[in-house]
């Protein structure tokens, strides 16, 4: 059982820590760490922090929002709520949760073709809209956490580090694209699904297409979405095999998602994208969608061409660290770099907040980095492991057809009713 009991010095006292990538699990590491540092465990350590991005880019790129979870295994609430920034977050959020059941800030959602809830996946809140779910620019989430960060370091932009060895006395050599060097005790890889460390050390570790391929885009209105894009986020289901995501980013912009099964990854464009080639991907949406209705013309007439994105849903399974795992001991992978998944598991950002708030406690409480290690995994891998298994399911609903949709439609109904019943039986 791990222990709660911090040593009389942390191993981290008056060490070095390197942290790859300034997204939000290496903010929120290195956020965390600062929260759960006592002064009874020693000099606090050196946090060296290196992002490839050549600096935090500014609200003119927010293209999409996250969901946080407000309660359950994998609620990224909670490590915000540790990191004091909860009430911050929520504050700054696009829906915000209240205290009655039937409120009307947004719901995650699966809907039928005719834009009527199937099913609602959230409640409202019996208490503290702190424990409810709510959505957030992905961006925004991550300045708040930046501004945070950066009371105790800056971030060194435009470094892309590519490689880790261990010298001889145990502390680790990083390799950067330009040729420079640095020494740490400790390194937290937080650089992405595209992670060039992992590829460094893991070279076999690769991404693997999950069955959907996806065209990205935000809708941008003059004054205000349609009602029926301005709140709920969610998929609409097609039943013929294509799904389609909406949730809202401002009140005026909209970020849509249409996605379709296919037996191997694409040979997808790259960005940027031609307006010619933009203009294309997005007729072949419309008429990929036709089957949405009014709604999806509204969005793919009011589409911002400059964000069509075109990708495949691709995911890992995470892994174990130490040497026991022919990793450097000291180096461990946190987000995306370790257990990478498809937007269809609809807690990547969660999983972010919660990987750099458990290694950051974990590094705190424990005396060795083979302890702290392992308390970790065994927090992060069981979590991850499911959230992999739950997406899988998801995209399987999403993308039902046939037969398989009408089965899977009247169980989301029913679910929805029970839900109902439930609730005016809990009211009444």
């Amino acid at each position: 059982m791990e222990s709660s009991t911090p040593p009389a010095l942390s191993l981290l006292d008056g060490k070095r820590i390197a942290v790859v990538g300034a997204g939000i699990a290496g903010l929120s590491f290195v956020v965390s760490l600062r929260r759960s540092w006592t002064k009874d465990l020693g000099v606090f350590p050196e946090v060296v922090h290196y992002e490839r991005e050549e600096n935090m880019p500014d609200e003119s790129h927010e293209r999409y929002s996250v969901r946080i979870r407000g309660a359950g295994s994998s609620a990224g609430a909670h490590a915000l709520r540790k990191m004091k920034i909860l009430e911050t977050t929520i504050n700054s959020g696009i829906t915000r949760p209240g205290f009655a059941r039937g409120h009307t800030h947004g719901y995650i959602t699966v809907k039928s073709l005719d834009w009527l809830r199937l099913v609602s996946l959230r409640d409202g809140t019996r208490g503290s809209p702190l424990d409810a779910d709510f959505r957030i620019g992905r961006l925004r989430l991550r300045q708040i956490l930046h501004k945070v960060a950066s009371e105790y370091g800056k971030v060194n932009w435009g470094s892309v580090c590519s490689g880790v060895t261990s010298q001889q006395d145990g502390r680790l050599c990083l390799s950067f694209d330009d040729g420079k060097k640095d020494v740490c005790d400790f390194l937290v890889v937080a650089d992405g699904a595209n992670s060039k460390i992992r590829k460094y050390l893991r070279p076999q570790d690769n991404l693997s297409f999950a069955g959907p391929i996806n065209i990205s885009v935000v809708s941008r209105f003059a004054e205000s979405a349609p009602p029926l894009l301005n709140r709920d986020w969610g998929i609409v289901a097609s039943g013929n095999g294509t799904a389609l995501f909406t949730c809202p980013v401002d009140k005026t912009t909209v970020h849509w998602s249409l996605s379709y099964m296919a037996n191997e990854p694409g040979d997808l464009p790259r960005r940027p994208i031609s307006p010619e080639l933009s203009a294309q991907i997005l007729r072949e949406a419309q008429d990929m969608g036709t089957a949405f209705g009014d709604p999806f013309r509204v969005l793919v007439d009011n589409s911002d061409p400059t964000t069509v994105r075109v990708f495949n849903s691709n995911d890992k399974e995470p892994f174990a660290h130490g040497p026991a795992n022919n990793l450097p001991r000291g180096v461990i992978f946190i987000g995306d770099s370790n257990h990478a998944v498809t937007p269809f598991a609809g807690s990547g950002a969660n999983m972010a907040l919660l990987d750099g708030h458990d290694l950051a406690e974990c590094l705190c409480m424990h005396r060795s980095i083979d302890e702290a290690t392992k308390a970790y995994d065994q927090r992060s891998l069981p979590r991850a492991r499911r959230l992999l298994k739950n997406s899988h399911y998801t995209i399987a609903v999403a993308h039902a057809a046939g037969w398989r949709w009408l089965l899977i439609s009247l169980v989301l109904q029913l679910f929805g009713m029970l839900k109902l019943l439930w609730a005016q039986l809990e009211s009444s």
